[in-house]
Order: structure tokens, then C-alpha cells, then sequence
């Protein structure tokens, strides 16, 4: 089991900046945080694996297949792996970030 208690604290928003923490790795999955502050984000990009995105706190623009999503707490969105996607904060925002592996991975 791998437990972490409190996600948002372990990567505080900092004015003007993007950051992007691997929280940890397990057997089939990898969590990574990115603490982005307003009008901070990733540019389209791919990722070779299936993903899970959620918004833990504040509120971003998910971009993918032709679509625009407001990711808000309590949303969350699902891509196969290669497909072209980004996401921008419209506020200061935490965003979870689950790679999702094969169990060999």
C-alpha cells in the first residue's frame, strides 16, 4: 500500500510558476502533481500511456481530441495513451496526474 496524506501540501503554488512533482510509483501506476499557478500549464504534448487528470483545488482548461473541459475538483478525465492533450489554469490550481502503467512498468 502506498498511502500519502495530504497532496496539495507536499507541492505549494509559487507566483508565476508551473511545478511538476512525481509523487510516487507503484505497480501499475505513477502519480505526479503539478502545481500551477494562473495562466501556467502544459502546451500539447502526448503521453505514452493512458492518463487519469483531476483537479484537486481551483480550476484548469483541459484541451484534447477537439474538446475544451473545465476540470474542477470532483472532475476527472480519461486518454488512451498518444493522444495530443493540455491543460492551463484559469487560477491557481493542483492537478493530479496518474499515469496509468502496465504491471510490468
Amino acid at each position: 500500500m502506498t498511502h500519502r496524506a495530504d497532496l496539495i501540501s507536499e507541492v505549494p503554488i509559487e507566483p508565476g510558476q508551473r511545478i511538476i512533482r512525481k509523487l510516487f510509483s507503484a505497480s501499475g501506476a505513477r502519480a505526479m502533481m503539478l502545481a500551477l499557478d494562473t495562466g501556467q500549464g502544459l502546451t500539447e504534448h502526448r503521453a505514452p500511456v493512458p492518463i487519469l487528470v483531476q483537479a484537486l483545488d481551483g480550476t484548469a482548461l483541459f484541451t484534447a481530441e477537439g474538446r475544451e473541459v473545465e476540470l474542477r475538483p470532483g472532475g476527472i478525465v480519461h486518454l488512451d495513451a498518444n493522444v495530443p492533450h493540455a491543460v492551463i489554469a484559469t487560477e491557481p490550481s493542483h492537478v493530479l496526474l496518474m499515469l496509468l502503467l502496465s504491471a510490468a512498468e
